[in-house]
């Protein structure tokens, strides 16, 4: 388990296909999308991206929009088909206290067993934020 490089891409690319299925995002999954992200999260101070053997998380940290005295690491994407995914959680949180966050949220998708997920997160510490909605337009 690492930072991710350049050359992680295309790994975390075929990770991400199939954490897409499971998923059913409403948006659909785009690998050049993807990759151009993922060369973001790679290339910016502020991004963070660990990759392992198995699993991914990436997500990023900036100012509180209501406080910018506060930095606050939102996870974008987390997911592992070993049993790496703690310990890929627990590097992102510490990768962003580096980075000078004083806090970091996560998402639960609605399709990937919220209540399961949730559950998890309030054994680590996390407490319920906010729910987002979407709506196709």
């Amino acid at each position: 388990m690492r930072d991710a490089t350049h050359g992680d891409i295309e790994h975390i690319v075929k990770l991400g296909a199939r954490m897409a299925s499971k998923a059913k995002l409403a948006t659909g999954y785009d690998p050049d999308s993807v990759r151009a992200t993922l060369g973001h999260l790679i290339d910016n101070p502020d991004g963070i991206l660990i990759v392992s053997e198995t699993g991914m998380i990436g997500g990023m940290c900036y100012p509180h929009p209501f406080n910018h005295k506060a930095k606050i690491g939102q996870e974008f994407f987390w997911y592992s088909e070993g049993n790496d995914g703690p310990d890929l959680l627990k590097a992102a949180e510490v990768k962003a206290r580096e980075l000078g966050a004083s806090h970091w949220t996560m998402l639960a998708q609605e399709t990937m067993r919220p209540e399961v997920v949730g559950r998890y997160y309030g054994r680590q510490g996390y407490q319920p934020l906010e729910r987002s909605y979407i709506k196709e337009l």
